[in-house]
């Protein structure tokens, strides 16, 4: 059975480019185009990991990030943060972000995003 993977992310060709790399790796994947959307993804679909952009529109990544580890329901699923965040900003996401939870900066390679896809799913 493959791994459930759902993205939150408000750039709706970035979720069109992870859909090509995660299904390609053999990953079912969930492309939710918001905070909103993607918070209901992930309590309807139950993943196994979660990809979250930081800066969205309609809702802040760290809201999601918050609403996700709180819950019963979600707060064992491990988040992996993919943002634009400049890297001055990389102890204060160190600092808010789970010991099981990792982060990565855009832009990125695709060797990047799986290694620390495999890295975080074999902890989990």
């Amino acid at each position: 059975m493959a791994y459930r993977v759902v993205c939150i992310e408000d750039d709706a060709e970035m979720i069109d480019l992870l859909r090509l790399l995660m299904v390609r790796e053999g990953y079912d994947y969930i492309g939710a185009r918001g905070g909103v959307r993607g918070l209901r993804a992930v309590f309807d679909s139950k993943p196994d990991i979660v990809l979250l952009d930081l800066m969205m529109s309609d809702m802040d990544g760290w809201n999601v990030y918050e609403t996700l580890k709180h819950d019963p329901e979600t707060s064992h699923i491990p988040i992996i943060i993919v943002t634009a965040t400049a890297q001055s900003d990389e102890k204060l996401i160190e600092m808010r972000v789970s010991r099981d939870d990792q982060f990565i900066f855009k832009p990125f390679t695709a060797s990047v995003l799986l290694s620390t896809i495999r890295k975080t799913l074999s902890q989990a």
